[in-house]
């Protein structure tokens, strides 16, 4: 019945974002976050975040969603030994041969969020059963029902990559660097993310800022990485074309591994506390920064009002 339900949803809304995109998106923010979109200038973060839905079309922005294709920009950019062991890409289920794969690993579909199946012991894991879930979302349009364009035209594929856990076996933790401009600003933290699911943003310098972000602060001290400054360098560097993005990175054993980039974070539906962060976030965005040529509507390039 669940399924049936957000199969439902999910064509809904694809429809809906085929009719009137720019009412679908002022429709999703009003249903997310209690305000009002204002396109012509937006002020807030998430406000700012609709609108580079709506705008921006730089097609780097499908390349590097593209959980197989950012791997070869990563590349390009000089930093081919943070990527992830790659066990295998992809065109169906079929084609994955789980005999030759070993006892843990992650499958992923290339082309969106939550699209994941953690493997931590093969002799359990249900192979007919993975199959059809990895099926069921190749086939889905998840840039559509979100909003987020640039997932809409990435070719889909099944990756497997290594899984990744401390030496103890305990979970690693999510570093996620938001950048503007090409320059850090504030890095999440994610702990336990499948299950009592924290989160912690500090600066640059790691003071931890008073800024929740849907879930509650994590309930102990998190000390600083020791590759934290070149963490941010590398965000930096892999931040530098766009006029924001999330880069988000795990720390193994002080070894850094890329995870992937995020233009939309929570697809600008995720509310601040206190809200005044919101605001504070968003004048970190130049929307002018925009090159002409990289618009929905040529000739329309952002000026503040």
């Amino acid at each position: 019945m669940i399924n049936l339900f957000n199969t439902i949803r999910k064509k809904t809304m694809t429809l809906l974002f085929k009719i009137n995109y720019e009412a679908y998106l002022k429709f999703l923010y009003k249903w997310y976050t209690g305000y009002t979109l204002n396109l012509e200038n937006p002020i807030r973060y998430t406000e700012k975040l609709q609108w580079l839905k709506y705008n921006w079309r730089d097609p780097l922005l499908t390349v590097c969603a593209d959980k197989w294709l950012v791997r070869q920009y990563v590349k390009e950019q000089g930093y081919e030994s943070i990527l992830n062991d790659l066990y295998g890409v992809y065109d169906h289920p079929d084609e994955i041969d789980f005999e030759k794969l070993p006892n843990q690993f992650v499958l992923k579909c290339n082309h969106g969020t939550g699209y994941n199946i953690i493997c931590k012991n093969k002799n359990t894991l249900d192979i007919q059963k993975t199959r059809k879930q990895l099926n069921r979302w190749l086939k889905e349009t998840f840039g559509l029902w979100m909003g987020e364009w640039n997932y809409s035209n990435i070719q889909r594929k099944i990756i497997c990559e290594k899984f990744l856990q401390n030496e103890d076996g305990t979970t690693i933790y999510d570093y996620k660097i938001f950048c503007f401009g090409g320059r850090a600003h504030y890095i999440q933290v994610d702990v336990d993310r499948f299950g009592e699911h924290c989160r912690n943003i500090y600066d640059t310098n790691w003071s931890l800022m008073n800024i929740r972000l849907r879930y509650p602060h994590v309930p102990f001290e998190i000390k600083k990485p020791t590759q934290l400054e070149k963490m941010i360098s590398i965000a930096e560097k892999l931040a530098e074309p766009f006029c924001e993005v999330r880069v988000d990175f795990y720390s193994i054993n002080a070894q850094i591994v890329f995870g992937e980039l995020t233009f939309f974070h929570a697809s600008g539906y995720q509310k601040f506390i206190p809200d005044e962060w919101d605001i504070i976030w968003g004048k970190l965005i130049d929307l002018s920064s925009i090159k002409e040529e990289s618009l929905r509507d040529k000739g329309k390039k952002f000026t503040s009002q």
